[in-house]
């Protein structure tokens, strides 16, 4: 499961984000898996691309085009363009996703659950770590929004800041 599933998925939304320049809303609902004729995961699909968010500060350090439009997009000067790229990479993917996929693994199969999420952040921290700075807050919080019914009389659904990211 973690070679084949989990670090794949780290893999995938990095290389978006420090390659591209999107950040990709991946959580249980966008992602789907291909298998193969034996039920091996050949693929890992993402959908409902309309969430992801554009990174146009990174886009920029690599000589990039422009988007084409302004909608969902992102730069470096925004005040909360640290806490978007945690709320995508720790809570969209990390808590919603993986933290998911983890719990499920050990209730079907003998996987220690502490183990496997200290795996996932040494391998993290290992590959993508120097990146850390400039994508995510100095003081190692991470953001989520309050698992509460959404108020749609509300201007903005404030973020809630958590200690100890488990993923990174």
């Amino acid at each position: 499961m973690l070679s084949n599933i989990i670090l794949p998925l780290i893999d995938i939304y990095f290389n978006c984000l420090l390659l591209e320049g999107i950040s990709p809303e991946m959580h249980s609902q966008n992602i789907l898996f291909g298998f193969d004729k034996d039920w091996n995961i050949a693929s890992i699909i993402l959908r409902d691309l309309e969430s992801i968010d554009k990174d146009i500060t990174i886009r920029a350090a690599w000589g990039k085009s422009v988007f084409i439009n302004s909608y969902k997009t992102i730069k470096e000067a925004d005040y909360k363009y640290l806490i978007k790229h945690s709320f995508m990479f720790d809570h969209k993917l990390g808590e919603y996703l993986v933290e998911e996929l983890i719990v499920c693994a050990s209730q079907v199969k003998s996987v220690n659950e502490i183990e496997l999420r200290k795996l996932i952040k040494e391998y993290t921290n290992r590959k993508y770590g120097e990146h850390f700075a400039r994508l995510f807050p100095s003081d190692g919080k991470w953001y989520k929004f309050e698992e509460v019914e959404i108020n749609h009389d509300l201007p903005l659904r404030p973020y809630v800041a958590l200690n100890n990211s488990t993923f990174r």
